[in-house]
């Protein structure tokens, strides 16, 4: 991982119904690289992160699959407004008929 141009390296452990799996990442000659991320087929029953020689640590983690919120898309919210507005004008109709 790189911070301020630094170099550092971590050990990540994860624990599934396999047992402990741990795989280390190192920014090493790449030091533009700031992600990690894993998957596993067998649920993810625990994480263990520790920095390897010390120095900063990790922000922003999360942990499990949660999905997004759904954000209506414009259209939809014109079309509902639309429709809003058009249920007094009938109404208005109906009387007046």
């Amino acid at each position: 991982m790189d911070f301020y141009g630094d170099t550092h390296d971590f050990l990540f452990k994860v624990l599934t119904g396999a047992g402990w799996s741990e795989f280390h990442a190192s920014s090493g000659n790449h030091p533009d690289r700031a992600f990690v991320g894993f998957i596993s087929d067998a649920p993810i029953n625990g994480i263990h992160i520790s920095s390897i020689g010390g120095g900063p640590f990790i922000d922003n983690f999360t942990y499990g699959s949660k999905a997004p919120a759904v954000v209506p898309e414009p259209a939809t919210l014109a079309l509902l407004g639309l429709g809003l507005l058009g249920v007094p004008l009938t109404r208005r109709k109906a009387q007046h008929a």
